[in-house]
């Protein structure tokens, strides 16, 4: 049975992505048809085009259970190895009450989620370190600037965003109680370990402060790369960055469409981190709740 991954085109500025799973004799256009109309349906959007971008056979025999060939292992970076330490809304509101801002929490986190699913992609390709930067920041105030126009705007924005961006440079983070612990097993193990990330290159900063960069050989970064997951050009990069075969590598993350569908449309061997059980569906053969659940997947861990 192959995995198809669909990429379905907005008129507006979303770029929503997700796979399915067919049996092969009926992929055709009135499946992409019947998505389109559902999908739209979900999301009130109009739609331009449903392509199917690539299918690849997956059989029985590549289950994630036999795993003797694994070598290389790739790690989605936020909400899988650390975690926003006292949440989203409560990070943001006590900013903003330093800027004359007085936000709830409850209400930040809700506009943050609306305006963070209606971005585009945080991926910038072909433009210097310097443009990067400038358009990383810009990416984000946009972000924040619509959240704050939803709840409530105040005098101070732009200082209070200059704050917060440097704020989820260090000091928002923390690390899952298992993931050093974790990654000092795989590399005792000789796993080669990388990082495939819809971040910015902040990302640098908050590993070394969490103390955890040093066990990663390589970093592909959607706004360095200039595609972001679940777009399969991320994936084979990351393949090209550490030179390895995808039947060997594994990718663990904690979104399904952009790390597992993404990850396995490549056919490269995916474990989704369900830490709140929300994906019962998948199998327990394809998800884990925590990263210490790694070694069940992996021989001589």
């Amino acid at each position: 049975m192959p995995l198809v991954f669909l990429r379905i085109s907005t008129l507006t500025p979303v770029d929503f992505a997700a796979s399915f799973i067919f049996d092969e004799k009926n992929i055709s256009s009135s499946t992409a048809t019947t998505l389109e109309r559902l999908t739209s349906a979900i999301y009130s959007t109009p739609f331009e085009k449903v392509s199917i971008y690539q299918s690849i056979p997956i059989h029985k025999e590549n289950s994630i259970m036999k795993n003797g060939n694994i070598k290389t292992i790739f790690f989605d970076a936020a909400d899988t190895l650390f975690y926003i330490e006292r949440g989203l809304g409560n990070t943001y509101a006590s900013v903003a009450k330093k800027y004359g801002g007085d936000p709830h929490p409850d209400h930040l986190r809700k506009a943050f989620s609306k305006a963070f699913k209606s971005a585009p992609p945080l991926a910038f390709g072909g433009v210097s370190d310097d443009e990067r930067k400038v358009l990383e920041k810009n990416y984000w105030r946009d972000i924040v600037e619509n959240v704050y126009e939803d709840i409530g705007m105040f005098k101070e924005f732009d200082a209070h965003f200059d704050e917060l961006f440097e704020v989820f440079r260090s000091d928002a983070w923390a690390i899952f109680p298992e993931t050093k612990d974790v990654l000092k097993t795989l590399k005792k193990n000789n796993y080669n370990l990388g990082i495939i990330s819809n971040f910015d290159s902040r990302v640098y900063d908050v590993m070394k402060n969490l103390e955890i960069h040093e066990y990663f050989e390589t970093f592909v970064i959607s706004s360095e790369a200039g595609y972001a997951k679940p777009d399969p050009n991320i994936f084979h990069l990351a393949l090209k960055e550490m030179n390895a075969d995808p039947n060997e590598c594994l990718h663990i993350g904690d979104h399904i469409h952009n790390d597992f569908h993404g990850a396995r449309a490549l056919g490269i061997k995916a474990l989704l981190l369900d830490r709140e059980d929300e994906y019962e569906s998948i199998g327990d053969q394809h998800r884990i709740s925590t990263l210490k659940e790694i070694h069940k997947f992996l021989d001589n861990s």
